[in-house]
């Protein structure tokens, strides 16, 4: 079935909704693949209830990484096409040592790409702050009377055993049930007791990202030291990374948002105050002094006196990691992992979000497509359709990272306009929609008569290949470069 074989109905707000499929979704979490994943299924047909663990939306946050792919049905909703361009950090990334050296600045791979001007949305940028993310979602949500019930943390995870519904059971004792549950809530999702296969368990990489973002105002007048970290009015929005010290930092400023992060190993300082004992004590609070006090000397001082002088505490969070793991669905599929539940990404990879909407895009099309007497079949599917791409897109993390963190400084000004984070064409211009709606009754065949489904939603020519955590730093550890990024074809072209 194509992707416009079914009639579909426009609605008063402009969206064209696909006939109606009987097939009611309860998703537990309004992140920001949740809140995709209940557009789209709403848009397929489906009945939707969104479950949030918080009593409401949080309004704090820094910044994601987007990408065409991640925005690529954002075109069929009026309201979203016209206001989230607004909120996007349209800039270059600019590079620069952490004394403040310029090294390069590069648009995003995709800036004048067929891609883009396919996409619906006039130019597309790789930045927004998570709280205009969530803002827009939840107002575009809103108008179309798609139900989120708050304060609802979802502690277990079921399904009946024979094509009976799945239900999601909170903390305070209610079941909801549905014919299929999405588990978007994060790493530590109740979710992992029920998918099939051993899941492996969340492990500290040795990496932390000290993190922060508030509004501009509330920050004080730093001073003519510290006017080229901000636009001017009518300039683009600035977004700098630092690199240097085996770690790297990010500034992102807009006219009315600050937002910073330090990445960095844990020989550099990082591990203040976190315990030492347990990978799930994630995160904690720091004070600014405690950020400089383990920088190091050199430092450009536009980027202490930023430090200095932002409101509030910021959060020191251990960046941990499961390996990948194939099996995202319940034995009967009635419930299927979304975003961090199914896959941890480390923000070097700059794809956790875009992972986690492209999952919302995929899984409502593969629901659509099997209809209502497929749903267990149809969340396998989408899971085969995934699993490859998601784990080469993971692994990218522990590659950048060689550029980010293990570079060093004089070569990479010597590097010049040769210095910066490379993606590819492969990993922007995927149509996850497309993917499902293209492939989804070959890779059920495959999958109901036990053979093997070829994926082509990885860099022309890649082999695939599965990896662990340990391997990657046993890899950095001994200084031998990534051979991923030759595997297939990377380019922007």
């Amino acid at each position: 079935m194509g992707l416009h074989d079914a009639g579909v109905t426009v609605e008063r707000n402009g969206i064209e909704r696909y006939a109606p499929t009987r097939i009611n979704v309860v998703i537990c979490g309004a992140g920001v693949g949740g809140l995709l994943a209940a557009l789209e299924c709403y848009r397929k047909g489906h009945s939707v209830t969104v479950l949030e663990r918080e009593p409401k939306m949080s309004i704090v946050g820094d910044v994601v990484g987007l990408n065409p792919a991640a925005l690529s049905t954002i075109q069929k909703y009026p309201y979203l096409k016209e206001n989230m361009p607004l909120k996007f950090h349209d800039c270059p990334i600019s590079y620069y040592s952490y004394h403040g050296q310029f090294i390069n600045s590069a648009m995003p791979e995709w800036r004048g790409s067929d891609v883009e001007a396919n996409s619906g949305l006039g130019t597309v940028g790789q930045i927004i702050t998570r709280p205009n993310h969530a803002e827009v979602m939840l107002a575009q949500i809103r108008q179309l009377g798609i139900p989120i019930v708050w304060s609802k943390k979802v502690v277990k995870y079921g399904e009946a055993p024979k094509d009976g519904p799945a239900f999601a059971e909170t903390e305070d004792g209610e079941r909801y049930e549905a014919d299929v549950v999405i588990a978007a809530d994060g790493v530590h999702s109740a979710s992992r007791e029920i998918v099939k296969g051993n899941v492996p368990p969340v492990q500290r990489t040795g990496y932390f990202a000290a993190r922060t973002g508030f509004p501009r105002s509330d920050l004080p007048d730093l001073g003519p030291e510290c006017q080229h970290l901000f636009p001017r009015d009518g300039e683009a929005d600035i977004n700098r990374v630092y690199i240097g010290k085996s770690s790297h930092h990010v500034v992102s400023t807009s006219k009315d948002y600050v937002a910073w992060v330090i990445n960095s190993k844990a020989s550099v300082g990082f591990r203040l105050h976190l315990k030492e004992d347990s990978s799930e004590g994630t995160s904690t609070n720091l004070t600014p002094e405690d950020v400089i006090s383990v920088m190091g000397d050199g430092w450009d001082p536009a980027v202490l006196k930023l430090i200095r002088h932002s409101p509030g505490s910021i959060v020191n969070w251990s960046l941990n990691f499961r390996n990948p793991h194939r099996h995202w669905t319940s034995p009967g599929g009635r419930v299927v992992q979304l975003g961090d539940a199914a896959h941890t990404f480390l923000p070097t990879s700059g794809n956790g979000a875009v992972q986690a909407m492209e999952d919302a895009i995929s899984i409502a099309e593969c629901l659509r497509q099997g209809g209502k007497e497929n749903v267990g079949w149809s969340t396998q599917v989408h899971n085969v359709l995934r699993y490859q791409r998601v784990t080469t897109i993971q692994r990218t993390a522990f590659v950048n990272q060689d550029d980010l963190d293990g570079v060093d400084v004089k070569q990479a000004l010597r590097r010049g306009p040769d210095f910066k984070v490379r993606w590819g064409r492969w990993m922007w211009s995927h149509l996850p929609e497309q993917y499902a709606a293209d492939h989804y009754w070959d890779a059920l065949t495959a999958i109901q008569t036990g053979n093997t489904f070829e994926n082509t939603n990885l860099p022309p020519g890649h082999v695939f290949e599965d990896f662990t955590m340990e391997q990657e730093l046993k890899r950095q550890k001994l200084k031998i470069p990534s051979s991923l990024k030759r595997n297939g074809d990377w380019t922007i072209e």
